[in-house]
């Protein structure tokens, strides 16, 4: 598969093993806690979910420990992080549909998911591509279906607004032009569901649902 120039090289070096050590980290030691929000975004008994660049499958492990009923599937474009999810999977002795796809155009059928949910990716990728992503997603989405994002916010003024923005600023290409969209109009198609955020205001967590 071809690897898109904007993806960061990074993910499919060896020290992507260490996803699960420095992610945490990064976090303050929320990730899971702040992860397993999402689930009180989804509806009631589910029958197919995707979660979109699932990485080391923390977030699609979840879901299936709680919807053991529910198909659930993760793509990325890491080999790397895809077998690290497997791995998990299988430790946990957890049925999870694991494939290396580009989430810009996935090989599923239209209308095939309840709910699709993507984490602390978005802001990983320029704005043409998100684009992307967002058709997609309303074309994979049944009716009703609902799309939750996990993913950076821009946080009030103060020390620790100010840190985290440098820290964007310097680490992540497009980080900055994500935080500064808004996400609403990005998602036009989409009816807003529901908005929280967390971790003094530099996570966001979004549902939204698809009615036509």
């Amino acid at each position: 598969m071809e690897i898109p120039k904007y993806y960061h090289d990074v993910f499919n070096k060896p020290v992507a093993r260490f996803y699960d050590i420095t992610l945490p980290l990064m976090m303050f030691g929320q990730e899971k806690r702040v992860k397993k929000e999402i689930l009180k975004y989804l509806p009631k008994d589910p029958k197919n979910i995707l979660d979109l660049a699932c990485g080391t499958g923390t977030l699609a492990l979840e879901i299936k420990k709680n919807y053991k009923n529910a198909s659930v599937y993760g793509v990325d474009l890491s080999k790397i992080m895809l077998g690290k999810a497997l791995q998990k999977a299988r430790k946990n002795k957890l049925d999870i549909n694991f494939s290396l796809q580009n989430i810009e155009k996935t090989n599923f059928k239209s209308n095939s998911f309840d709910v699709i949910t993507i984490s602390l990716a978005l802001h990983e990728l320029p704005l043409e591509i998100i684009e992307n992503v967002i058709k997609e997603t309303y074309r994979l989405l049944k009716k009703n279906g609902v799309f939750i994002i996990l993913d950076l916010h821009k946080p009030k003024k103060g020390i620790v607004g100010k840190l985290f923005l440098y820290f964007i600023k310097k680490t992540e290409p497009y980080g900055m032009d994500f935080i500064n969209q808004d996400l609403v109009k990005l998602f036009k198609k989409f009816k807003l569901v529901q908005r929280k955020t967390y971790l003094k205001d530099t996570l966001q967590m979004i549902s939204f649902r698809k009615y036509s």
